[in-house]
């Protein structure tokens, strides 16, 4: 059972591609696992799903966003 995870976690990584440092930070064992059981383990609606949500931070930047308190 954690040989097939592990495999399908390298599987979705092999399917991503090459991640720069910052994107490495949100394709963690754990966070491909959650997009695998989202996906209820298809390995290649889970590598889209995390490229699509790759794409988005990319473009707006979640974790730049600040509070402003007055």
């Amino acid at each position: 059972m954690i040989i097939c995870f592990l495999f399908q976690i390298t599987k979705v990584r092999g399917l991503i591609g090459p991640l720069s440092d910052k994107e490495s930070v949100y394709c963690s064992d754990a966070s491909i696992s959650r997009y695998l059981r989202s996906r209820n383990w298809n390995v290649k609606k889970a590598a889209q799903m995390l490229k699509q949500s790759l794409k988005w931070r990319k473009e707006y930047k979640p974790e730049e966003i600040r509070w402003v308190s007055y």
